[in-house]
């Protein structure tokens, strides 16, 4: 007789397991051999992560200026080339990270993957504040007792550790945006992505410009009140 009598699978791996179970012994399955992104080329997947978090960088900032009030996007318009910077810089160092960590974080599930890869992108970002501030201190003078000097090292740090505290959100959505693009839903990921970023920019762009339409900004080349006064 069967000492079976439970009805569970054997444990023999020669016995056949139904196809995409999800599970590799108690384990949730990592990207089978077969997923889209595993077939991708590294390079499609790091332009796909820095296109997806520049989107999700986007609507961040435009998000945070409409709370702001209207006219707070003046700079935009005043320093496109500042605006430009800031908001390219942010996706090419995530694209940049994602492909260093590509071998290690394709052993894990999609979600699984953009969690690690949301906390790997802050403490990069906090490293390379923390990199910098050490060379410029390196660099730097001493300062004289009694006068008043730039920041330290650790004040740079600590500062930085609480401002790219959004770099965990934003780098993980958009990592996650990236892997879903390349699944058959990815057309439907595009579309509902790009179209919420042109809408966060349109409104931000109407914001900014409208107090130049009703002479708003002055002679101060910027709206009252602005918070960057």
């Amino acid at each position: 007789m069967d000492s079976n009598l439970s009805g569970s699978l054997p444990d023999d791996p020669s016995v056949p397991r139904p196809e995409g179970s999800g599970t590799v012994g108690d384990k949730p399955a990592p990207l089978v051999g077969d997923h889209p992104w595993l077939a991708t080329g590294y390079i499609s997947r790091a332009a796909r992560v820095a296109a997806y978090t520049l989107c999700v960088w986007g609507i961040w900032i435009g998000a945070n200026l409409i709370l702001l009030g209207p006219g707070q996007g003046f700079w935009v318009i005043s320093s496109p080339s500042f605006a430009l910077a800031a908001l390219l810089f942010p996706p090419v160092f995530f694209a940049a990270v994602a492909a260093a960590m590509q071998p290690w974080l394709t052993q894990f599930v999609p979600f699984t993957q953009s969690l690690l890869f949301g906390g790997a992108a802050y403490v990069a970002a906090v490293l390379l504040v923390a990199i910098v501030s050490v060379v410029e201190a390196i660099g730097s003078e001493p300062c004289p007792p009694g006068d008043v000097c730039a920041p330290g090292v650790w004040f740079n740090i600590g500062v930085s550790a609480f401002m790219f505290l959004p770099a965990i959100l934003i780098a993980g959505i958009g990592y996650g945006l990236a892997l879903a693009s390349v699944t058959p839903r990815g057309g439907r990921v595009f579309l509902v992505t790009l179209g919420a970023t042109l809408l966060v920019a349109a409104v931000v762009a109407v914001s900014a410009i409208a107090p130049f339409i009703g002479g708003g900004y002055g002679n101060q080349g910027q709206p009252p009140g602005s918070v960057w006064e």
